[in-house]
C-alpha cells in the first residue's frame, strides 16, 4: 500500500508547490500584477488614441502634399510652355 500512496503524495506536493509559486509570481517584490494589467489596458487605449490621431494628421498632410504636387506640376508645365514658345523675330527698339 505505501507504494501506491507515494505517487499521490508526490502529485499533491507538486500541485501545492505549483500553487505557491504561481501565487508568489502574481506579486513579485510587492508588484501587483492586477494593477499592472489595469495600467497596461489604459495605456493600450491611450496608444490606440495616439495612433488614430497620427493617422488623422497623416491624412491631412497627405492632402496638403498632393495639393503641393499638383501645384508643382502646373508650374513645370507653365515653365515648359514658356521655354518652348517661339521667340519674336522683331528687333528690339533701342
Amino acid at each position: 500500500m505505501p507504494a501506491r500512496l507515494f505517487p499521490r503524495v508526490l502529485l499533491a506536493t507538486a500541485l501545492a508547490a505549483t500553487t505557491v509559486v504561481t501565487g508568489s509570481a502574481q506579486t513579485v517584490e510587492g508588484v501587483d500584477a492586477g494593477r499592472l494589467r489595469a495600467a497596461a489596458k489604459v495605456q493600450g487605449e491611450a496608444a490606440k488614441a495616439f495612433a488614430d490621431e497620427v493617422a488623422r494628421r497623416g491624412e491631412a498632410l497627405r492632402d496638403a502634399a498632393l495639393a503641393t504636387a499638383r501645384g508643382a506640376e502646373a508650374n513645370r508645365v507653365r515653365a515648359t510652355n514658356n521655354a518652348t514658345r517661339p521667340v519674336s523675330s522683331t528687333p528690339l527698339a533701342i
